[in-house]
């Protein structure tokens, strides 16, 4: 995995996550389980992209 693959995959990463983050610190005008959904959505599109990323290099294709 390459500079730019890794840069990419950390800032979808902190996309994904810091509106969940925003909303816990709100965490009175917004309801509980919209929090729970966002930070478990976030976690499973990085589990996502980092899964789809190592099978990816696995195939031996280094681009």
């Amino acid at each position: 995995m390459n500079f730019t693959k890794l840069m990419t995959l950390i800032a979808v990463t902190f996309m994904t996550t810091a509106p969940a983050l925003a909303q816990v610190q709100s965490v009175d005008d917004a309801p509980a389980g919209q929090i729970w959904l966002t930070v478990l959505l976030g976690v499973v599109m990085s589990a996502l992209i980092i899964g789809a990323s190592f099978l990816w290099s696995k195939r031996g294709h280094h681009d």
